[in-house]
């Protein structure tokens, strides 16, 4: 099975292609391609290709002007003196791929549907900092925001972030816009143009040539969509892709195979993810249980062999907000003191039972990723050896994080997941009240008014004193509530073909932020 997926990937990508082709695998299958709905990394990604934002992160994670002519600052004049306005320039030779000028009403227009309630929009927690967007002239957008927020300008209409740019004079007499047919055949404003869709198995896209930052070098990018992580390093060996996302054992053959091959530190983050508004788990005794059975470093050492780093918080440990703890390794013993203290007994099979109810779980995590697939079966075996029955249910990420899928529906108990966050400390995406889905990714349904209020005043808070103050008060309700159990910041690992120049991955959003620059030798 395995083979014949990539031998059919392989005849798709390179049957009849040009010589300016590159050929990309990806994880994900999209189940849209509009960057206002987007939920999936993958879908994300391609977005970035097709549309435009008013800015993008470069490979180091900095903030670079895209639609716009310059990143506001203080010292452009983009930032006002209260801190309160900021001014985008528009580039004055962006076009929408039907010919149609870019202009600030379409900026407007964007930021009218991510508050549409109608619209089910996932970062909505992301521009909770704006009050209101207005079009100066055409090529002149101000972004009122409601107090000063220091991280609004890496936030906000972003590129590869759902911060994307869409036409008004395509969409703004659409009437049910999760379901319009744009969806499927978007027409954006970037370097390339969707030339085809074929759902579950590839899309096509080809060089725009009238796009405002230059026409693009390569001519047309095969994209195939390989979510098992094995098969991924198969096509990359025998040449099928140029560019994929592989794990940390693929590595060997890859380079054996003459791909180069680059490692990314990125603020993503692999969790217990537990639904906290339902049983078993709405009792944190059981969830700070399994939680200290976790070994942080030995999934770090034994599943990604050195391409992660163990986790003590949600913020990665470049931010200057990182809670500098030692990492703990699991407790057995304390975990198997709090299920008793829980009324968790242990019967005489091993497994532990309550008011008649066996503690079996299962614990949902992503088909095809080898990596949480090695994960799951490690922490299948330390929940076993305090008691829990555990089976593992691995699912298809379009079916996991689709709009109603299994993760936003709520149809899981504790789930093994990983999460991109943008360069931004902010977790109100993950965590807070209002992020429940389908307005963020809230989906353990963890609601906590004490903790919404410390995202709060820790996203207006300029003085990185108080802040940090801030961060640890979130990180210390977060650690003993245990909505979420972070466990291991990963790399990025990507195998790249040296008939491909340019590609320079990026560490949060999309390798497409600079496509236009690539070349094929």
């Amino acid at each position: 099975m395995r083979i014949a997926a990539v031998v059919a990937a392989a005849v798709w990508l390179t049957g009849a292609a040009p010589d300016s082709t590159v050929r990309i695998a990806l994880r994900e299958q999209p189940n849209t391609l509009n960057p206002l709905l987007a939920t999936q990394f993958d879908e994300n990604y391609v977005c970035e290709g097709i549309f435009s934002a008013l800015t993008v992160l470069d490979d180091q994670g900095r903030v670079q002007a895209d639609l716009a002519e310059a990143v506001p600052s203080r010292a452009n004049g983009g930032i006002s003196a209260d801190r309160k306005q900021l001014v985008y320039k528009l580039r004055r030779n962006a076009r929408w791929h039907d010919g149609v000028a870019v202009t600030a009403d379409d900026v407007v227009f964007t930021f009218a549907k991510m508050r549409d309630p109608k619209v089910p929009f996932p970062s909505l927690t992301q521009y909770e900092t704006v009050d209101r967007v207005e079009a100066r002239d055409a090529h002149t957008v101000v972004v009122h925001l409601k107090r000063p927020a220091p991280d609004a300008p890496a936030e906000i209409f972003v590129n590869g972030q759902n911060g994307a740019i869409i036409p008004k004079h395509l969409l703004e007499h659409v009437t049910d816009f999760a379901h319009a047919a744009f969806n499927g055949a978007p027409i954006g404003s970037g370097p390339y143009r969707l030339a085809r869709w074929e759902r579950g198995s590839s899309l096509r896209l080809i060089a725009n040539h009238d796009y405002f930052g230059g026409a693009p070098s390569v001519e047309r990018l095969d994209v195939t969509f390989l979510p098992d992580s094995n098969t991924r390093a198969f096509a990359l060996e025998s040449h099928g892709v140029d560019l994929a996302q592989i794990a940390a054992v693929n590595i060997p053959a890859v380079r054996a195979a003459g791909l180069r091959v680059a490692s990314v530190v990125q603020p993503s983050l692999v969790y217990l993810l537990y639904r906290v508004d339902a049983p078993p788990f709405a009792d944190v005794l059981l969830r700070r249980a399994l939680s200290r059975a976790v070994d942080p470093n030995e999934i770090a050492k034994k599943v990604y062999l050195g391409e992660a780093t163990p986790a003590t918080d949600l913020l990665p440990p470049q931010s200057p907000y990182h809670a500098t703890r030692a990492v703990a390794g699991a407790n057995l013993s304390e975990a198997a003191s709090l299920l008793e203290s829980a009324g968790w007994r242990v019967g005489a099979d091993g497994i532990r039972a309550r008011g008649g109810n066996r503690l079996s779980v299962t614990l949902t995590t992503i088909a095809g990723n080898a990596s949480l697939l090695r994960a799951a079966v490690l922490l299948q075996a330390a929940w076993k050896t305090i008691g829990v029955e555990t089976s593992v249910r691995s699912l298809q990420t379009n079916l996991l994080y689709a709009p109603g899928g299994t993760l936003p529906s709520g149809d899981f108990t504790v789930a093994l997941v990983s999460f991109s966050f943008p360069i931004t400390p902010d977790r109100t995406q993950l965590l807070a009240s209002q992020a429940v889905a389908p307005t963020g990714f809230n989906d353990g349904r963890y609601r906590d008014p004490a903790l919404d209020r410390l995202f709060a005043a820790a996203h207006f808070e300029a003085d990185v004193a108080k802040r940090k103050l801030l961060f640890a008060q979130i990180d210390r309700r977060v650690m003993d509530n245990v909505p979420v159990f972070p466990i291991v910041w990963t790399k990025a690992v990507f195998a790249i073909s040296p008939r491909v120049d340019g590609v320079r991955p990026e560490p949060v959003n999309s390798d497409l932020w600079n496509v236009a620059t690539w070349r094929v030798r």
